[in-house]
C-alpha cells in the first residue's frame, strides 16, 4: 500500500513538473525571458507579457502536448500520470490562469482574422474532438491483459521452471502484462482451455521473483526448444505425459500486435493452434 501510494506521490510530481517545463520550453523559444518561481513548493512560470496573442496562446496552451503522451506510454502503467496528463485538456477552459490566457488570446486573434482563417480554425478544432473520440472509442474497446481467470494458476516462477525441468504433464504460459501479443493471445488461450476444462501455469517473465538464475534456466530452454537465444513471449509449452514438450511462440504469422488487433481469420488460426497444444498435453 505504502509503494503505491508513493507511486501515485511521484507520478503526480512529475505531471506537476512536465506542465511548468512545457510553459518554460515554449516561453525561452519566443523569446519571453521566463521565471520559475516556487508558491507553497509548488512551481510556477511567468514570462513577460509583450501583448502578442499568438505567443501568449502558444505558452499557455503548451500543456496540451502532454496529452500525446497518453498514446505513448505504455497499457497497464503509468495511470494517474495518464490520468494528469488527459486533465491538461480542461487547461483550455478559463476556470485557471492559462484557460484564462487562452480564451484571451483565442478571443484577440478571432477578432482580427479574416473569415477563411476562422473556418480553418473551427476545422482544426473539430478534427481534434474526433481524434479524441477515436482515441476514448478505441480505449474502452482495448483487451485488457488478464491473466487470473479460473483456468489459470498462479504460482512461484522457481516452481514452474522446476516443473518444466523434470518434465511434468501440462500446459505453460509465459508473458508479461505490457507485451501487446500476449495481450492477444491470453483470451484466446483461456478459451481453449475453457473448451477442453484444463489449466495452464502462468509465469510472468517480468515478476521480480523471475531471478536471473530462473531467467538463465529459460534461455537454455528457449535454445533446446524453440531454437532462439533469447526470451520472446507469449510462448506456450505443453507437456504430454510421455515427457514430450510441444511448443507454440507468439500469436500468428503475419500478426504486429504494435500495428494492429488480429482479423477474426487470425484469431480463428490461434484458436486452432491453441487447440491442439491443449490436445497435446493430454
Amino acid at each position: 500500500m505504502l509503494n503505491l501510494i508513493l507511486e501515485i506521490i511521484v507520478e503526480i510530481i512529475i505531471s506537476i513538473l512536465l506542465h511548468e517545463s512545457l510553459h518554460y520550453l515554449i516561453a525561452c523559444i519566443l523569446k519571453l525571458n521566463p521565471q520559475v518561481k516556487m508558491h507553497n513548493l509548488i512551481p510556477s512560470i511567468t514570462y513577460k507579457n509583450t501583448h502578442e496573442d499568438i505567443k501568449n496562446l502558444l505558452v499557455g496552451a503548451a500543456p496540451l502536448l502532454m496529452v500525446t503522451l497518453i498514446f505513448i506510454l505504455p497499457n497497464n502503467k503509468w495511470f494517474v500520470f495518464k490520468v494528469m496528463c488527459f486533465c491538461q485538456i480542461f487547461n483550455i477552459l478559463p476556470i485557471c490562469a492559462d484557460g484564462e490566457v487562452i480564451l484571451l488570446s483565442i478571443i484577440n486573434l478571432l477578432k482580427n482574422m479574416k473569415k477563411s482563417k476562422v473556418i480553418i480554425g473551427i476545422v482544426v478544432f473539430i478534427l481534434t474532438l474526433t481524434l479524441i473520440n477515436i482515441y476514448v472509442q478505441k480505449s474502452e474497446s482495448a483487451i485488457a491483459y488478464n491473466d487470473h481467470t479460473p483456468r489459470m494458476i498462479k504460482t512461484s516462477p522457481s516452481d514452474i521452471m522446476k516443473r518444466i525441468r523434470e518434465k511434468k504433464q501440462g500446459i505453460y504460459y509465459f508473458g508479461f502484462p505490457e507485451c501487446p501479443w500476449c495481450i492477444e493471445l491470453l483470451p484466446v488461450l483461456d478459451e481453449s482451455l475453457q473448451n477442453a476444462n484444463e489449466k495452464a501455469y502462468v509465469l510472468n517473465t517480468h515478476d521480480k521473483t523471475f531471478t536471473q538464475p530462473l531467467r538463465n534456466e529459460l534461455t537454455a530452454f528457449y535454445k533446446q526448444y524453440v531454437h532462439q537465444k533469447r526470451i520472446y513471449v507469449p510462448l506456450v509449452v505443453s507437456i504430454n505425459d510421455k515427457h514430450e514438450i510441444k511448443v507454440h511462440l507468439d500469436t500468428v504469422k503475419g500478426h504486429n500486435a504494435k500495428v494492429s488487433r488480429m482479423t477474426k481469420s487470425q484469431r480463428k488460426e490461434l484458436r486452432h493452434i491453441l487447440d491442439q497444444m491443449v490436445d497435446f498435453k493430454k
